[in-house]
């Protein structure tokens, strides 16, 4: 962070002073250079282009006076003294804080899990409602960094998020001049675990659809992710009005949960199928299910049933998409529309798994003895 003086030209020819606190830049998504400014007026002026004795020792006396607060302002702020704007900031309360960029922030519900998942652990973290700023230094941020990872009941990947989010919070508040530097600048990010991604085969899907299901819409709702990729969180909420007929076809024209674009699906004649019979436009299509515990073990128990040992969840069926579509031959861009993937690099880890795959089947050939 940089403090400076600066002028600003009035009305009526002379230059208003000021301080500026500079807090660096970023760079936007659209590619576009942020910088990152405060100002505070000093209320001192001077001449512009004096010409008289008076006007010369004026500006001279007034610069000087600038000068000497510019040092205190940087000698205060260097001391953690230094009251920004908003009295003293550093003694603001790290868990209502995170609660307030919770509050603001209008994303998905995912998102906002993350946020609150990730203020939960900062609460288990500090023991304590009263934790300030004033504690908050590159050693706290390490300490909470390995918290999340002994964390026995998330994932590293899981941690790796709420970690991610925790420093965003942080660069949140240096920016807002609550902290002088950001703590986490030199504390690397959580590294992310390439998770396996369990599907289930052509074959598997075809048992499944055999074998009944004690919640017969659970079902259809699984098999219709199988068939079209689409997000739990996107089936659940899937009403009638986007389900688009266009002559013998159709398609499903909805607005993602998860990132909020716009999305168009052609549904096959077999996903059609499981839609069941129409209802009126505002009505869900599956109709009372939650993907509650009890909806979990339905799923796990209609595994059973099928003698598939795989664990069944809704997120399995969308990795069986993919991999299905892969397999039979379908174009990885495409595929990564089909997903409703904003980059195709997110899609390449079901190639991944496809030549994975095929190397096993290769080397499942026996031994074949040459002649020299």
């Amino acid at each position: 962070m940089k403090i400076s003086i600066k002028k600003r030209k009035l009305n009526d020819g002379s230059f208003s002073l000021y301080l500026e606190y500079y807090f660096g830049y970023e760079k936007t998504p659209e590619g576009k250079i942020k910088h990152h400014r405060k100002k505070e007026n000093l209320n001192l002026q001077i001449y512009n282009k004096p010409k008289t004795p008076h006007e010369r020792k004026s500006n001279s006396e007034v610069l000087e006076l600038a000068e000497k607060i510019l040092i205190r302002k940087k000698s205060d702020f260097n001391e953690n003294n230094y009251d920004m704007f908003n009295g003293k900031r550093l003694n603001t309360n790290l868990i209502q804080y995170f609660e307030k960029i919770k509050d603001k922030k209008n994303s998905s519900y995912s998102n906002k899990k993350l946020w609150i998942n990730t203020i939960h652990y900062l609460n288990k973290f500090c023991e304590s409602d009263t934790i300030t700023f004033k504690q908050v230094n590159e050693q706290f941020v390490t300490n909470f960094k390995d918290f999340l990872l002994n964390q026995k009941k998330i994932h590293n990947n899981t941690s790796s998020g709420y970690f991610e989010a925790f420093r965003s919070g942080l660069k949140i508040a240096f920016k807002e001049g609550i902290l002088k530097e950001n703590p986490a600048k030199n504390v690397t990010s959580i590294k992310i675990i390439e998770a396996e991604r369990e599907y289930l085969t052509l074959e598997e899907i075809q048992i499944l659809a055999k074998v009944d299901c004690d919640n017969n819409t659970i079902k259809r709702a699984f098999l219709f992710a199988c068939l079209t990729g689409l997000r739990w969180c996107d089936i659940y909420k899937l009403k009638w009005d986007e389900i688009i007929k266009n002559g013998e076809s159709y398609k499903i024209i909805f607005r993602q949960q998860k990132t909020k674009s716009v999305e168009y699906i052609p549904l096959s004649g077999q996903a059609v199928e499981l839609l069941g019979e129409p209802g009126d436009s505002e009505d869900k299509v599956f109709q009372n299910i939650n993907y509650t515990t009890d909806a979990y073990y339905k799923l796990q128990t209609w595994g059973i049933k099928a003698g598939i040992e795989k664990k069944i969840t809704f997120h399995m069926a969308r990795h069986s998409f993919a991999t299905m579509q892969l397999t039979y031959g379908t174009d990885i861009y495409t595929v990564s529309k089909l997903l409703g993937h904003k980059k195709i690099q997110t899609t390449q880890i079901y190639a991944k798994v496809i030549d994975e795959k095929k190397r096993e089947a290769v080397n499942k050939i026996p031994e074949i003895k040459l002649n020299n």
